[in-house]
């Protein structure tokens, strides 16, 4: 009866939990979190866990609201900026320098969208923040290349439309990598 469908929803519950635990670590590319729509952390990956240590000092758990653990005025209002337009409903990309306690610094390009329930309304953020510090070595060599060059050629390497790298990027990559 009622006590079987309890056991059988709870299993299926604990196994979806499993598989989302199972993503959110194994994507070691990305920096993910998860908030609900009064800024509280629903589920983070280790990996933003680590950034929230190394950048903010402080440690967070289920409930932490993300924005309690910005001091900095500058970087509290850019970040409540893109949390509020994600919750009006905008799903869109920023590039942002993350600065840690020992003075590194990593370009992040920051994938945000809105997390909706089934009747649409939504519900929270998600964010994977993906980490770019190398493209941007790369693309300031080319930049540098392109400089030293006569011929000035066009250098695009991002689909205009969806900001996608182009076969331009990719030829000059895979010649990077050759080197």
């Amino acid at each position: 009866g009622l006590e079987e469908c309890i056991i059988t929803l709870s299993e299926k519950l604990d196994l979806a939990n499993s598989i989302l635990k199972a993503i959110l670590e194994t994507t070691h590319d990305f920096i993910i979190f998860a908030l609900d729509s009064e800024y509280r952390y629903v589920s983070f990956n280790n990996r933003h866990q680590e950034m929230a240590k190394s950048q903010w000092g402080k440690s967070i758990e289920i409930g932490t609201n993300m924005l309690d653990l910005i001091e900095d005025n500058e970087e509290w209002k850019n970040l409540k900026g893109f949390l509020d337009r994600v919750l009006a409903g905008e799903q869109f990309c920023s590039v942002e320098e993350h600065h840690d306690v020992d003075g590194n610094v990593t370009l992040g390009k920051n994938h945000w969208a809105p997390v909706k329930n089934k009747t649409g309304e939504i519900t929270g953020i998600v964010c994977f923040i993906e980490d770019v510090t190398e493209n941007k070595r790369f693309l300031k060599a080319m930049l540098e290349e392109r400089k030293n060059q006569d011929n000035v050629e066009s250098l695009t390497f991002c689909d205009q439309l969806t900001g996608a790298y182009n076969r331009k990027y990719y030829d000059k990559e895979l010649e990077r990598l050759d080197d």
